[in-house]
């Protein structure tokens, strides 16, 4: 129970506030989509974007690419001010290619990609949680 006056509260003290997450929600990346990467519907969540705060959470499987960028011109939101790699999975062609290379990545200028030269992926996960700041 409090009684009496409430004490005043410095600007510096504001600091210490926990900030409200602003919850997006699960968003759609079909319409960002490049190079012939398709969503894979039957076994796995729709590939979709969900961003909480700074936080932004990735999740589907993607297939049938023939470059490495996956999407192109992903909204603002959720590009990262810095380029920013992602651990990934990917089908066992890629080690075929003969590139063991296991990253993904985000770019500032709102593209997603993996870290292979070869072309035909049979599948890639897009499973993943980074910062936008």
């Amino acid at each position: 129970k409090l009684t009496g006056a409430l004490p005043a509260i410095s600007g510096a003290s504001l600091t210490s506030l926990p900030v409200q997450q602003v919850d997006s929600g699960w968003v759609s990346l079909a319409s960002y989509l490049t190079n012939s990467w398709v969503h894979v519907s039957a076994v796995s969540y729709p590939l979709e974007y969900r961003k909480i705060g700074d936080t932004v959470i990735l999740r589907g499987l993607a297939q049938s690419g023939t470059n490495q960028t996956i999407f192109t011109g992903l909204p603002a939101a959720i590009t990262p001010t810095k380029h920013t790699h992602l651990t990934r999975s990917a089908s066992s062609d890629t080690a075929a290619s003969g590139n063991n290379d296991d990253a993904s990545w985000v770019s500032p200028a709102g593209e997603m990609g993996i870290g292979i030269s070869g072309v035909g992926m049979s599948w890639q996960s897009i499973d993943a949680v980074y910062l936008v700041n």
